[in-house]
Order: C-alpha cells, then sequence, then structure tokens
C-alpha cells in the first residue's frame, strides 16, 4: 500500500507541468515526468508476488534521489536533506518493508 501512495505522491507532483504554453510541450514534460512513475508501478505489479523485486526497485529509486538530490541540486546541505527526505526515505522504508516481506515469506 506504501508503494501505490508512492507512486500516487509522484503523480500529483507531476501536474507541475501544466501551465499557459505550447499543448505538445505540455503532454511531453507530463510524460517525462512519470517516467519513474510508470516504471514504479509496473514493478510495483511484478513485485507483488515477489517482494524481493520491490525491495530492489525502492532502494534503488530512494538512493538514486538522494544521489541526485545531494549532487546535482544547488541547496545547501540541510536544504538537500530535508527535500530528499520527502521522496526519498518513503521510498527506502518500502524497500524495507518489501524485504520484510520476502523474508517473512522465505520462512514459511
Amino acid at each position: 500500500m506504501l508503494s501505490i501512495a508512492l507512486i500516487g505522491l509522484l503523480l500529483m507532483l507531476s501536474f507541475d507541468v501544466f501551465e499557459e504554453g505550447k499543448w505538445t510541450e505540455i503532454v511531453v514534460g507530463f510524460f517525462m515526468h512519470n517516467l519513474p512513475t510508470m516504471v514504479l508501478a509496473i514493478l510495483t505489479y511484478f513485485a507483488w508476488k515477489r517482494p524481493l523485486v520491490g525491495a530492489f526497485t525502492f532502494l534503488a529509486g530512494g538512493l538514486i534521489y538522494l544521489f541526485v538530490a545531494f549532487f546535482f541540486m544547488t541547496f545547501d546541505f540541510k536544504d538537500a536533506l530535508i527535500s530528499s527526505s520527502i521522496l526519498s526515505l518513503p521510498a527506502l522504508l518500502t524497500a524495507l518493508l518489501y524485504y520484510l516481506d520476502w523474508k517473512q515469506m522465505k520462512k514459511a
């Protein structure tokens, strides 16, 4: 459920491309903003029965976002930490929950 909520948050944040302008630029921008969302949605579908896929997917997503936030954004350390925690912490928590689910399934 947390992965679906995170995907919904990413989808909601992608609506910032809508403004007055050329229609084609808006559509391309909306598609580009939603590429990670579509990838996460597809991988969440596969992770539903294979939790290890979800663990690796969300761990990679959270770490990649942390890397981008700290090395490519022009914020100071405190601002980068706050802005990256909004998306990376739920992704890392989701990865942990998928991993724990995998461990539980492995025991059974």
